[in-house]
């Protein structure tokens, strides 16, 4: 028989380990290191986002205000009959970030009072899967309530929507909406 004050007492394994992650510098230092760059790296990917989503945004108004200029300088070269028929109403929202809309209308009694819309001129932003993903421009959207009345003004705004490469959609009323109208 052996003497049991003899014999070596074996030590647990995770005794060892927990002893040699204490003692190792260089475990800790890539830790804090992977720690880092993890963050880092977040923090670089939230920037970008926010930097391709202002982008984006301030393209989308750029279209609302070359849109705007050009119906108001529409309006102008069309005769005064027309003219003085025609209000555009603008509504560049800037607290709404993803949208503009303009709207063609009518004018009632001497050309004072907004009447009737004859168009409804809009952009928005699409966010393809989060609203830190890819953000794209959506068509621009020009829905015509009255296309009898869309020829001095729709021909160089689909010119230069062409010219500058923007996609544009036209959506004209269906003939149940037609005889809705007054």
């Amino acid at each position: 028989m052996t003497d049991p004050a003899l014999e070596p007492t074996p030590k647990p394994p995770e005794e060892t380990v927990v002893r040699w992650v204490r003692r190792s510098g260089t475990l800790r230092l890539m830790l804090l290191v992977l720690s880092a760059a993890i963050f880092l790296g977040t923090w670089v990917a939230i920037i970008n986002g926010i930097e391709r989503w202002e982008g984006t945004r301030t393209a989308m108004y750029h279209r609302g205000e070359v849109t705007r200029d050009l119906l108001i300088n529409a309006r102008r070269l069309m005769s005064s009959d027309n003219a003085n028929s025609l209000l555009l109403s603008a509504t560049l929202d800037q607290s709404n970030t993803r949208r503009w809309t303009l709207e063609l209308r009518q004018a009632e009694s001497g050309g004072s009072q907004p009447g009737r819309v004859c168009a409804i001129i809009s952009g928005a932003l699409i966010d393809k899967w989060t609203a830190m993903g890819p953000v794209e421009l959506s068509p621009i959207t020009i829905e015509l309530k009255d296309p009898a009345r869309d020829s001095p003004w729709l021909a160089p705004l689909l010119d230069t929507y062409n010219d500058n490469g923007w996609s544009y959609e036209i959506v004209k009323p269906s003939a149940s909406d037609a005889k809705d109208q007054p």
